[in-house]
This record gives structure tokens, sequence and C-alpha cells, in this order.
């Protein structure tokens, strides 16, 4: 959907390679959206560019079923929240 409201049916989205957004989280962090964790693949750190979620990274814990927020305490960091270990735990 574009900024006026109309939905293009044309949207082409690709997941890389060992990627998934299925009980994930995403963020924004300076301006590029991250997707961290997921029901298959735990451990995941990816990136949206353009119109692919491409994996860059481990994360060294697992998480599945959690939430995420960008905050700037006291610099800019994605806060992940609430996740399957440590149900009251968030991490930076």
């Amino acid at each position: 959907m574009d900024y006026d409201g109309n939905l293009s049916k044309n949207l082409e989205f690709t997941m890389g390679q060992n990627t998934e957004a299925f009980g994930s989280c995403s963020a924004q962090l300076n301006g590029e959206f991250y997707v961290m964790g997921g029901a298959n693949f735990q451990d995941q750190i990816s990136k949206i560019d353009g119109c692919k979620l491409q994996r860059i990274g481990d994360l060294p814990f697992t998480f599945y079923g959690g939430t995420c927020a960008t905050y700037n305490i006291p610099y800019e960091s994605i806060f992940m929240c609430f996740g399957n270990e440590g149900h009251s735990q968030c991490r930076r």
C-alpha cells in the first residue's frame, strides 16, 4: 500500500535463506529495519534490504514469540522482551 492508500498486488518480497517472520519481532534502528528470532530460526538476525529479508547474523540466545522496540536510552537501541526464554527479561 502506498502513502495514498492504493493497494499494489505486484509486490514481490523474497525471504532469504534461513530467514522467517513467524514468531519473530521487528524494529527499526538507524533508519534500517531488522527482524530477530523466529519459530524455526530462533537465533536469526535479518535485515530488510529492498524487497528481501536477508540474514546478517546470529543472536547469542534464542528468541521466539517476544516483542521488540527501539528506544533512545541513552543511545538508539533495540530492546527485545518477553521471549520464550525469560518471559520477564529484556535484552538490548
